[in-house]
Formats: C-alpha cells, sequence, structure tokens
C-alpha cells in the first residue's frame, strides 16, 4: 500500500465516523517522522509494516476518542513544544492570546519594574508559566497545581524548554499562603 492510499482510506474513515479528516495526515507526520512537504514528495511510495502497524493503532485511539495531541505526546503552543498527556489539559491556541495580553501589559503597567512576581494558579502543562518566563525576562514565574502529576509534566516541560519556573504543589493559592508569597 502505498502513502497516498493509506491516507485516502483512512481520510474516507474518518468521513464516516464524523472525525477530523486532517487526522491520518498529523498522525503520518507524527508516526513517520515526516515534515508535510516530505509526505507529498514520496506519496507513491510503499509504508512500511512498522510504520503502517503503528499509523492503525494511533489512527484507532483517535477513532477511540483519543486527542491527537495526546496520542503524539505534544503539542505546540506561543511557538514552544509542550510534552502533554492524559494528566493534563491540552494547552488551547486562545489561551496564547491571553499570554500575549499579558505581555502586553507588563509593557504598559510594569515598564518601571525591574521584576515582577507571577503565578499560574492551576498551570497543567505549565504552557503559560513557561511561556510567560520565556518570553519576559523579568517575570519570577512561580505555578501551582493541585495534581502532582500534571507537575511532573510541567517540570518536564520546564526543563526541556529551559524555563525557570517555581513549582507549588496544593490547592489553588493555597502553597503561596503556606508559603508566606505575594504575587
Amino acid at each position: 500500500m502505498t502513502i497516498r492510499e493509506l491516507i485516502n482510506e483512512a481520510e474516507e474513515r474518518m468521513d464516516e465516523a464524523n472525525k477530523d479528516s486532517n487526522a491520518p495526515k498529523v498522525l503520518f507526520y507524527h508516526v513517520s517522522n515526516m515534515q508535510p512537504h516530505e509526505l507529498y514528495l514520496k506519496m507513491d511510495e510503499e509504508v512500511d509494516e512498522e510504520t503502517l502497524r503503528t499509523f492503525n493503532e494511533d489512527l484507532q485511539r483517535y477513532l477511540n476518542g483519543e486527542p491527537v495531541q495526546y496520542i503524539k505526546g505534544k503539542e505546540y503552543f506561543f511557538n514552544y513544544e509542550f510534552t502533554v498527556n492524559e494528566d493534563v489539559l491540552i494547552p488551547r491556541y486562545e489561551t496564547e492570546e491571553l499570554v500575549e495580553n499579558i505581555l502586553y501589559a507588563i509593557d504598559d503597567y510594569f515598564k518601571d519594574y525591574k521584576t515582577i512576581d507571577l503565578c499560574d494558579v492551576g498551570t497543567g502543562s505549565g504552557a503559560i508559566a513557561i511561556s510567560l518566563a520565556l518570553e519576559e525576562p523579568k517575570l519570577n514565574v512561580c505555578a501551582t497545581d493541585i495534581s502532582e502529576k500534571a507537575l511532573v509534566v510541567a517540570k518536564k516541560n520546564a526543563h526541556d524548554l529551559g524555563a525557570h519556573v517555581t513549582f507549588y504543589q496544593g490547592d489553588m493559592v493555597q502553597p503561596l499562603i503556606d508559603a508566606k508569597k505575594k504575587v
């Protein structure tokens, strides 16, 4: 079977299941480690057995309701690649606007400050806290989450992206109160 045949067949399955017909290409990029331009150049090549097996497994996971981002294990947010899994929410494009607005507000309202203490409550994957820490050097960023599993993901993302963020486990702002930290 060629790549073209495989993807066409998968797209038909998506249409029949009322699923996103772009998902097969996204999953194939991931499974084959190909970029979109590479895929189009190789559409008439045969799919190797290992790629075919993994693709079909991932496609079935998607058909069973698992988001593509969890299958891939990553999602881009504010031009950074974040690890995601079932322990965290998937960073959303709309939330990038929040980060952008915070950065504008810092420029408008805090331009004379040398440092600003900021906290992301309910950080999940850490996308907001980490992006802000990477984008604005005057920020001292901390983040809280009640979920230990979510904090494992967030800490991994901070490490992988080289962001300095202090993480606290606990309910909402309680860890900040306990640490007598003001933001």
